[in-house]
């Protein structure tokens, strides 16, 4: 009656939302309505005929059988409702189903993590059983903005890179069967120091059963250090790679507009918000079309090549261990062997740049 639905796909969920409150009401009340609905998204009315319908329904209420088997229904859910905390046990394992809040107790605390020195690494260890993860954070603070620019480029052009021993398909494949994740980007936040310091960090996050380890540092290492970034192949990619990040923020600048506006808006006034919208913004597509127009991908190849030397050789690198003390004493043997290892790397810092209020 009130056209509240349009595609229907938000449809269930505020007809829910309404039938309760008017099982709940004793009449219309718009701030009543206003967060009986908060929890529902619409994209297609402006929620302006929904709340339209919710004064319909609460102000013309009739009675329905939900009123006519009121009693009944309240009396099954009641015998139906858990008496008491449920316990499944299946062999070694253990489930608690709590009644109450109370229930749960203070549970099983978790273990003190653990910080090691390891092959001029720092080693965070975090004591947790099942699968494993495996993160490395190079630290980006000694970076110019627009070395940081040519990193996330780096970041987007991996997968498509042959390696010495791997074709670029090969060596993903072997990922995608050794590993349950894997991703190599730049993550920046505020830290919580005196002063709220920017961290930007070029990260590589692993995620593997336990006996994968040893195949995680190996294919980790190649991907990350040894894919080829000059040569015909390399620079057949990088033109594949921008042509195609071109034409995907030229298509998301149409349909979300407003998100890259925000994001410009906040470069002006913190630290990891100018790096963002510098690696993610209008500032990166424009950095894009400076790349693709002087199209001299060799150069391109060669630049990228040394700085990720310069990064992977010589920032602060910092190990994350999810795992068990069997995998810790693993990767105790493994790192000091592998591509990872380097000494006399720089200590890490802020990573800054000047903002334009």
């Amino acid at each position: 009656n009130r056209h509240g639905s349009q595609c229907g796909f938000c449809t269930p969920g505020f007809i829910m939302s309404l039938f309760a409150l008017q099982k709940n009401s004793s009449g219309y009340d718009k701030g009543a309505t206003l967060e009986a609905l908060a929890g529902n998204l619409c994209r297609c009315t402006g929620y302006r005929p929904i709340i339209d319908a919710a004064e319909q329904a609460c102000c013309q209420k009739q009675p329905d059988q939900f009123d006519a088997f009121e009693s009944a229904t309240v009396a099954q859910l009641k015998s139906i409702a858990p008496r008491e905390t449920a316990e499944l046990n299946s062999g070694d394992k253990r489930c608690l189903v709590p009644l109450t809040v109370a229930d749960l107790g203070d549970g099983d605390r978790s273990a003190a993590g653990t910080v090691e020195p390891l092959a001029g690494a720092e080693l965070l260890h975090h004591p947790s059983k099942g699968s494993l993860y495996l993160n490395f954070y190079y630290d980006l603070g000694e970076c110019t903005p627009e070395e940081v620019q040519y990193l996330d480029l780096l970041t987007d052009v991996l997968d498509e890179l042959d390696s010495g021993k791997h074709t670029a398909r090969q060596l993903n494949t072997l990922r995608s069967t050794w590993l349950g994740d894997s991703r190599v980007l730049l993550d920046f936040w505020t830290g919580r120091q005196e002063g709220a310091p920017c961290h930007a960090k070029l990260t590589m996050s692993l995620s593997l059963l336990e006996r994968s380890l040893q195949k995680a540092v190996e294919l980790g290492g190649e991907w990350l250090y040894d894919t080829q970034l000059t040569g015909p192949a390399a620079e057949a990619a990088f033109a594949r790679v921008l042509s195609q990040q071109k034409l995907n923020m030229e298509q998301q600048f149409i349909q979300q507009g407003n998100v890259y506006a925000a994001t410009r808006a906040s470069a002006h006034y913190t630290v990891d918000g100018a790096v963002s919208e510098r690696c993610s913004g209008v500032s990166y597509y424009k950095f894009l079309c400076g790349v693709q127009e002087r199209g001299n991908w060799a150069a391109l190849g060669e630049k990228l090549d040394a700085l990720r030397t310069e990064v992977l050789q010589h920032a602060e690198l910092t190990v994350s261990l999810y795992g068990s003390e069997d995998a810790l004493a693993k990767l105790r043997t493994l790192l000091p062997d592998s591509r990872f290892a380097a000494e006399g790397r720089a200590a890490a810092k802020p990573y800054v740049e000047p903002l334009t209020f």
